[in-house]
């Protein structure tokens, strides 16, 4: 008698449980989203001698960097591979002001981490899951962002230069304080 009030408790349990399941909307994978279905994160959860790093959360003031990984110039797409630009000749170099909210996103084509030379962070990166760093630039100079496939030879992406001041005259680029390392 005992065991059977537990089944039929456990029934009740699993039959309330799937009830819950049915009423939650499923996202709709038609939207602007990305292609898992899921939004673009906006922030990650590293830290760095530059800075902290957010748990997530998003400001409006926040300074937004973006590289790709691409492929190496020796390497031809394969047909079935996401459309995503190939990285230019020389590696883009975006600056940010020191004292500033800075997310720096990287996508790739294929996984593998992405670091920030000099600042000691490294984030994981795929084909749908970009590489966020969401830091403080309190420190100027020059930072490589380091892409390292799984197969393959670790290669520069790009440069986060963080300077002192950003001159509006010149349209947000200046030149970084410290030498490049």
């Amino acid at each position: 008698m005992q065991a059977r009030r537990i089944l039929l408790l456990f029934a009740i349990g699993l039959a309330l449980t799937a009830a819950a399941a049915s009423l939650v909307p499923v996202p709709d994978s038609t939207q602007e989203e990305g292609e898992s279905g899921q939004a673009e994160p906006e922030a990650g959860s590293s830290e760095s001698g530059a800075g902290a790093a957010g748990s997530g959360s998003t400001d409006a003031d926040a300074v937004e960097l973006r590289f790709s990984a691409g492929e190496p110039p020796d390497e031809a797409a394969s047909p079935d591979e996401p459309d995503e630009p190939d990285p230019p000749d020389q590696p883009p170099t975006e600056t940010a002001g020191s004292g500033e909210h800075v997310i720096v996103t990287v996508t790739a084509r294929d996984p593998g981490v992405v670091s920030l030379d000099g600042l000691g962070l490294v984030e994981p990166v795929g084909p749908r899951t970009p590489a966020v760093f969401d830091l403080f630039t309190d420190s100027t100079g020059e930072f490589d962002v380091l892409y390292a496939p799984v197969e393959g030879r670790e290669r520069r992406v790009g440069t986060l230069a963080v300077v002192s001041e950003i001159s509006p005259e010149s349209g947000g680029a200046a030149e970084p304080e410290a030498e490049r390392k």
